[in-house]
């Protein structure tokens, strides 16, 4: 009695271990497949040979666990993989009424400071209490990443053009999916019908909230 049950632990204790082993496999195209890269980042290989060659990876991010922020760190992988460097544009700066650059009038003295025509320097963001984006960039440095920061101004889609045009090299555009955007990003603008319509030539991927990244494929029109 004593080995059978025995016998039945180890039986199950190896099938734990063949679930475990399940859980942790790497992200997929969202097809399926593995289409898992050599880089061992979890890049499918469609995304790889997409981004490869570029100069300047684009993303949103923010200071939340959500999908802006997901898109960050997704850049941060794909930067790696395509050794470019990376712009993480701070969406959660956007807003009608004020400006998050302290040239808009919060410092006495804004001598020195960003305005919003190019990066952000590590020095101001701590300044500012963006302590997350400081976070940001170390994560890209311990990845081998080269990243800056920008702070957007515009509420909704607005702040996109602005963001592409400050960084004319960008290449390929991360983005979260937004095909189920709030009531509030569909009033913004933050679709990814939106995005598609101002990213000109640019290469587009997405980045889903649970790590998956996949090359944006339109539906066809009927």
């Amino acid at each position: 009695c004593h080995a059978t049950l025995t016998s039945t632990i180890v039986v199950i204790s190896a099938a734990a271990i063949r679930q475990r082993r399940v859980d942790v496999v790497p992200a997929t195209d969202g097809s399926g497949a593995m289409g898992q890269s050599g880089t061992g980042l979890g890049i499918p290989d469609d995304v790889a040979a997409t981004v490869h060659g570029a100069r300047l990876i684009g993303a949103p991010t923010s200071g939340k666990g959500d999908e802006w922020a997901a898109a960050g760190r997704g850049a941060i992988r794909i930067a790696r993989a395509a050794a470019a460097g990376l712009v993480l544009a701070d969406v959660s700066t956007r807003s009608w009424f004020t400006t998050p650059y302290l040239t808009g009038g919060v410092a006495a003295d804004s001598e020195g400071f960003s305005s919003g025509e190019g990066p952000v320097g590590r020095a101001e963001l701590e300044l500012l209490g963006r302590h997350y984006l400081v976070a940001q960039m170390d994560e890209a440095a311990a990845a081998g990443v080269d990243a800056q920061v920008w702070l957007a101004t515009k509420p909704g889609i607005r702040s996109l053009p602005i963001f592409l045009d400050r960084f004319p090299d960008i290449d390929v555009l991360v983005v979260p999916p937004l095909n189920h955007p709030s009531f509030q990003q569909w009033l913004g603008g933050d679709t990814i019908d939106g995005v598609r319509a101002r990213v000109g030539n640019r290469r587009l991927i997405l980045a889903h909230i649970d790590g998956r990244l996949a090359i944006d494929r339109p539906m066809p029109k009927q």
